[in-house]
């Protein structure tokens, strides 16, 4: 893996739609229409690599953002 100041500089294939709609996402929060994103999927597909990427250019564009990341949570009831 290349890494140039902490960020994996190996191009990233197959994503311009998914970061064409991040984008546009993070224009819409610019402009006052903010919103949760989830990004879910197999483990090894990706996500985080896309979110780096898609987040990279963020604070050079005066953006910021408070990336967060969970567990599936797994509840049960008295039957089982």
């Amino acid at each position: 893996m290349a890494m140039a100041e902490g960020r994996d500089t190996t191009a990233l294939v197959g994503r311009e739609a998914e970061l064409a709609e991040l984008e546009r996402l993070a224009g819409d929060a610019v402009a006052g229409r903010g919103r949760a994103i989830v990004v879910e999927g197999e483990a090894g597909i990706g996500k985080s690599r896309l979110m780096a990427e898609a987040l990279a250019d963020l604070p050079g564009a005066g953006r910021r953002c408070s990336p967060a990341s969970a567990s599936r949570w797994s509840c049960t009831g008295p039957s089982g």
